[in-house]
């Protein structure tokens, strides 16, 4: 039988996501050589890459 909770963690990693990619900016910290690597068919991230998050600033919108 399958795990029952397995949607529950795919919405709540979704949701999590969602909030990262809204609220800050990434960037990947420089380091020496190449940052990613092919195996097979995919293009994977080395996993001593570094990744900084910086957040979002955001405007206030005036509306009078």
């Amino acid at each position: 039988m399958a795990c029952p909770g397995r949607f529950y963690a795919a919405a709540i990693m979704k949701v999590i996501t969602g909030q990262v990619i809204l609220k800050y900016d990434t960037e990947l910290i420089p380091g020496k050589g190449n940052r990613f690597f092919a195996w097979r068919s995919a293009i994977l991230p080395k996993s001593s890459i570094r990744v900084a998050f910086k957040p979002v600033e955001t405007e206030m919108i005036n509306c009078d």
